[in-house]
């Protein structure tokens, strides 16, 4: 119980016990309901992943074609760094 609560267990179940009421309170206010909520998101799931499942083409589109930029650019970077690693490290020895 302590890992999960951390090391002040009674401390950490009133404070989500106080959130727990301060959320229910602002949802009633709303006129949210659990089943509502939870349908909701259900809902919003599977929609998410509708779309998720149309567009992958895309996004492997979009992929390929960022890494046509970013991969040559990355590179270059690190070839960049390396020489100049090399050439302080050749310029000050052990000194470092």
């Amino acid at each position: 119980m302590n890992g999960l609560f951390g090391n002040q267990p009674i401390k950490m179940i009133i404070k989500l016990i106080l959130m727990c009421l301060f959320v229910g309170f602002v949802l009633k206010i709303l006129n949210i309901t659990p089943v509502g909520l939870f349908e909701w998101a259900v809902e919003s799931i599977a929609y998410v992943i509708n779309i998720s499942f149309d567009s992958v083409e895309k996004v492997i589109s979009y992929v390929i074609t960022g890494a046509v930029v970013v991969i040559p650019v990355w590179l270059f970077m690190r070839i960049s760094e390396k020489k100049r690693e090399d050439k302080i490290k050749s310029t000050f020895g052990d000194k470092l």
